[in-house]
């Protein structure tokens, strides 16, 4: 299955389409509808690290240990919420997994994104689409779906499109279990765009899976 979804969508043509895919005229809503319930969704965003003065005293490390920046604590804890973070030259860090120390713990690690997913990757290793894309509990909803929230409908974009309610699900999350879905959006938080057509966080809303 990995190797499906990287052949799938590690090519020129679908790199193409992430950078452009909320510039292309939305497809019409598809006849075949099978509601799946009403979940309670939340959203995520890319972590931005800020010019704020703090000490940049915390390593972001790979999963080798090696380090690959100095961040302060505040932007640590951001960039592990979130799962991916902008540094201040530009650089995006992506969650890449966890290791296990010495004493048990477990301890989050990093990695650079490529060029290929200048929004971050989601489950593994697919590209993140800005306001497409929603991380799910795989047990209820298979990575890949393509679901449709009425709810998200009529939400205005910052590139001035009108959102279709049009989602796939390529992402998961440590919280997001059973009746939960997590809203990406894009660079730092920018879910207002759907708060302000009343899509807001754990208020439960009705989705569908498109059945094609």
């Amino acid at each position: 299955m990995k190797a499906f979804w990287r052949a799938l969508f590690f090519t020129p043509v679908f790199a193409f389409f992430i950078h452009s895919v909320t510039a292309v005229a939305t497809p019409a809503i598809p006849r075949k509808l099978k509601s799946l319930g009403h979940f309670k969704p939340s959203f995520y965003w890319i972590a931005l690290e800020k010019d704020d003065g703090l000490p940049r005293n915390k390593p972001v490390l790979d999963m080798d240990g090696n380090i690959l920046a100095m961040v302060s604590e505040k932007f640590m804890k951001e960039l592990k919420m979130e799962g991916t973070g902008r540094l201040l030259d530009g650089r995006l860090l992506n969650y890449h997994g966890r290791v296990t120390l010495p004493d048990g713990k477990t301890e989050i690690r990093f990695r650079f994104c490529g060029s290929e997913a200048p929004y971050g990757y989601g489950y593994e290793d697919i590209p993140l689409i800005p306001f497409r894309s929603l991380a799910v509990d795989i047990t209820v909803i298979p990575i890949g779906s393509k679901i449709y929230i009425p709810s998200a409908k009529g939400a205005k974009l910052p590139n001035g499109e009108i959102h279709d309610g049009m989602f796939t699900a390529l992402d998961i999350g440590d919280a997001i279990k059973n009746k939960r879905i997590d809203v990406f959006t894009s660079f730092g938080d920018q879910s207002k765009v759907f708060r302000d057509v009343g899509m807001t966080h754990m208020k439960a809303v009705e989705i569908f899976l498109v059945e094609e």
